[in-house]
This record gives C-alpha cells, structure tokens and sequence, in this order.
C-alpha cells in the first residue's frame, strides 16, 4: 500500500476527472472543465490533500499528444513528478464499477465516470 498521497487524472478534451489516494485509501473527487482554470482547481486539491505525485493516465491514441503537452504543463505549474499509466478501459471499468456498486443510472454514470475512472488508474497504481 502506498503512503504517498496521490492524485489520479483521467484527462479528456472536455473534462477531468479527478481522484485522490491517502495512505493508500482511495477516492473519486472532481470533474472539472478543461480550461485554463483547471490548473487553480488542482492546485487546490492538492494543497488540501497533501499531495505529493500525480498520476496521469496514458494511451496511445489519437489524444497522446495532448496528454504528453497537459504532462508537461502539470510539471511546470504545479512542480510535483507526474507519472503516466496505462489507461486502456479505464473508462469501461469505471462505468462498470458504477453499475455493480450503485442505483444505476445512465445520467449519474456520465456525471461521475471521469472520476470513477480516475480512482481506477490510482488503483492500478497502488496494485
């Protein structure tokens, strides 16, 4: 189990999810537009929860370019290590963490998905 307080980030052109781990527990948070003000919304999350490592899931799809440009903008603005992890159906395992685990319904799923998702990459890292 990792000590280390993390935050996970499913990015997306639209929106971010957001999760956190402290001492190794973990828990969805904030989806937030993505839009030059994401950097003060994470920068409060982790002034709140201590956190001291990001990690950004990665995949090699039409979106890796960006990815790898919001990396290296999280490293300049918020000067924390940020880790990239596998997040091929990330989203899929979300989706179906919420219909095993809650009154499923399809507005509440796409509401909270980017964050569930989140907590998934934080959970493949902790594994």
């Amino acid at each position: 189990m990792s000590t280390t307080n993390l935050l996970g980030i499913d990015y997306g052109q639209k929106n971010i999810g957001t999760a956190i781990s402290v001492a190794g527990v973990i828990e969805p948070k904030d989806i937030f537009a993505n839009n030059p003000g994401i950097f003060t919304n994470l920068k409060k999350t982790i002034k709140d929860y201590q956190i001291q490592k990001i990690v950004l899931g990665y995949t090699e799809s039409k979106n890796k370019k960006d990815i790898l440009l919001f990396k290296t903008q999280l490293e300049k603005q918020l000067f924390l290590e940020v880790e990239l992890i596998d997040e091929n159906l990330s989203t899929k395992e979300a989706v179906e963490i919420y219909k095993n685990n809650r009154n499923f319904h399809k507005k509440h799923v796409l509401e909270k998905v980017d964050s569930i998702a989140a907590a998934v990459l934080l959970s493949r890292h902790n594994a």
